[in-house]
């Protein structure tokens, strides 16, 4: 990878973290710091909350509530295959965590090029019990099923794509 490229990668991941650093300070946090990082391959940038090396940490958000909730974000980020000039997210995930535990209740996750299920879905960490009986039935899932559904959001650019499984 050219010395240009590298640059370019590390300026494009750094103004991405500081904008998410101000957005989510501005929305829903107090005091979320927000780093990027450059991978041991050198063609992956590492966006994060509370970055410690590569690995992101929760960011406690802002609550009224006693108990504390929290957000985990970590992007991996190249720049684009065919120019090699734009920032591109190959990896992400969002996570919504609850309580001093912090147990996860939610996380929203977006994989390039996944050939299973849809690139961008929504986990919830939830129990419902007509929806658990149902699963039961059909023997797709069980205890905790829930879980285990992707609930689909989109393709790449958050649009839903004919035809691809989800």
């Amino acid at each position: 990878m050219a010395n240009s490229t590298n640059k370019a990668l590390i300026e494009q991941s750094r103004q991405f973290a500081e904008n998410l650093r101000i957005l989510l300070n501005n929305t829903v946090c107090d005091s979320a710091t927000i780093a990027a990082r450059i991978a041991a391959d050198q063609h992956h940038a590492i966006v994060g909350t509370q970055l410690t090396g590569i690995t992101a940490r929760p960011a406690r958000m802002r609550s009224a509530a006693a108990s504390p909730i929290w957000l985990d974000v970590m992007c991996r980020l190249n720049l684009d295959e065919d120019e090699g000039t734009f920032l591109t997210v190959q990896a992400s995930v969002c996570s919504l965590l609850v309580g001093d535990e912090k147990i996860e209740l939610l996380h929203y996750d977006y994989e390039r090029n996944k050939a299973r299920y849809t690139e961008a879905h929504i986990q919830v960490n939830a129990r419902h019990e007509a929806f658990e009986r149902h699963l039961a039935e059909t023997r797709k899932k069980g205890i905790n099923g829930l879980n285990k559904i992707h609930l689909l959001v989109g393709g790449r650019r958050f649009r839903p794509r004919p035809g691809r499984p989800s």
